[in-house]
């Protein structure tokens, strides 16, 4: 009954970026070449720092829900 439509939203983000992450590291890879080298992971660490803010957020909303359930109170700010 507490969830929200910004639950919803963020467990979807969360959903779609762990498929993105799954999807980008199937094709992950470094290539070095004498004094050049390239490697597509640092899109896999900033999806993967995103996803982790974005649980993070998730816990604390649920918290705030719990918290607000348990006292009969409205309302909680995420930023």
């Amino acid at each position: 009954a507490a969830i929200t439509t910004e639950m919803r939203i963020m467990q979807a983000s969360i959903l779609l970026l762990e498929g993105e992450i799954r999807d980008v590291s199937s094709g992950a890879f470094k290539i070095v070449d004498g004094d050049t080298t390239y490697d597509n992971s640092s899109m896999i660490r900033s999806r993967t720092e995103d996803l982790v803010d974005l649980k993070r957020k998730m816990d604390y909303i649920i918290e705030c829900a719990r918290y607000a359930a348990a006292y009969s109170i409205t309302g909680c700010r995420v930023d």
